[in-house]
């Protein structure tokens, strides 16, 4: 189990909030987690922050690796939980260990956008996409990348941001 605490200066406890959601997986090992203190002000008197997970996976032929952002704010003496495991980052990849392959690479950012959904403000995704070919030619390994941005919006709906 998964607690957060939130503690004043003196380590007396302000907020403490258990999380359902575990931070493991079967196939990947946990890497870090890291708190975001962003300026992720999502409603009037609102400010969240981010737990941000990075998991790794162990395969050298086919690398992967993820980072999630799950986001809370304080509401009396617990947290609210407005955003689960959001998916920022993104590395997967299949090659033969010398130069031959695919990968693919997206990271996306989170911007607070002008509009808002049920008081809550939208929160706009950007979404950087990379794609690399790999390829030996004639004793050298060449690579090709092509990249795509797309953009989404995540509105708060039924206590989270879907």
């Amino acid at each position: 189990q998964n607690y957060i605490l939130i503690t004043d200066s003196n380590g007396i406890i302000k907020n403490k909030y258990l999380d359902p959601t575990e931070l493991n997986s079967d196939a990947v090992n946990l890497r870090s987690f890291t708190i975001d203190t962003g300026l992720y002000n999502i409603s009037t008197n609102i400010r969240a922050f981010g737990v941000k997970t990075d998991f790794v996976g162990s395969s050298k032929p086919n690398p992967y690796a993820s980072g999630t952002i799950s986001m809370y704010y304080p509401e009396g003496k617990t947290l609210k939980k407005v955003l689960d495991q959001f998916e920022l980052d993104f590395t997967s990849g299949e090659w033969d260990t010398r130069c031959n392959g695919e990968f693919e690479n997206t990271h996306s950012y989170i911007i607070m956008d002008s509009s808002n959904t049920n008081n809550f403000t939208d929160l706009k995704i950007k979404t950087i996409s990379v794609t690399t070919i790999n390829e030996e030619i004639k004793g050298e390994c060449e690579g090709k990348e092509t990249s795509k941005t797309t953009y989404k919006i995540l509105k708060f709906k039924n206590g989270y941001y879907h």
